[in-house]
């Protein structure tokens, strides 16, 4: 009898042990998401889209690139309203790796004659920027969605607004 109590004071100890883990590692999982990497955290940076902007206005295309991971994907949705994912008739373009960006970024920082953060805001493991794009002849309305990784871009999607005059 002594035995079957010690063991059921064992078994409630230990349970309820488990359920405060479990309700801490809840707790913690909200500030902090993990990736497959176990030693790669996700935690998302405003900081590092605001960086981005300030060397698109300052057309640093290398500084730019350097705020990216060697693994980027960035993909471009042109013609989406901003208030869905639906595109309008649009094209979408994806750049893997910072070859590949390296691109882009050497045109976009040739075109883009200014970038205006709008809003920003962090949900979950992404960052949004709404930000205004102007260019020489035609102003542009983006979100920019990232997820960032040890102060580096991981992924960045660009919902592009139907361009407007300038």
């Amino acid at each position: 009898m002594k035995y079957l109590f010690g063991l059921l004071v064992a078994v409630l100890l230990l349970t309820g042990l488990l359920t405060a883990c479990a309700e801490n590692r809840v707790v913690q999982s909200h500030a902090v998401l993990y990736t497959s990497s176990a030693s790669q955290l996700v935690s998302p940076d405003i900081s590092v889209l605001e960086e981005f902007v300030n060397a698109m206005n300052d057309h640093q295309a290398q500084a730019s690139l350097d705020l990216f991971d060697d693994l980027i994907v960035l993909i471009s949705n042109a013609q989406y309203n901003l208030g869905t994912n639906i595109p309008l008739h649009g094209w979408i373009n994806t750049y893997t790796g910072k070859a590949e960006v390296q691109g882009w970024l050497e045109y976009q920082t040739g075109a883009v004659i200014r970038i205006v953060p709008v809003a920003s805001s962090v949900a979950a493991q992404v960052v949004t920027l709404q930000a205004v794009f102007y260019y020489s002849n035609f102003v542009q309305e983006i979100r920019l969605d990232a997820v960032t990784v040890g102060g580096r871009i991981k992924t960045l999607h660009l919902f592009i607004e139907k361009s407007k005059n300038a």
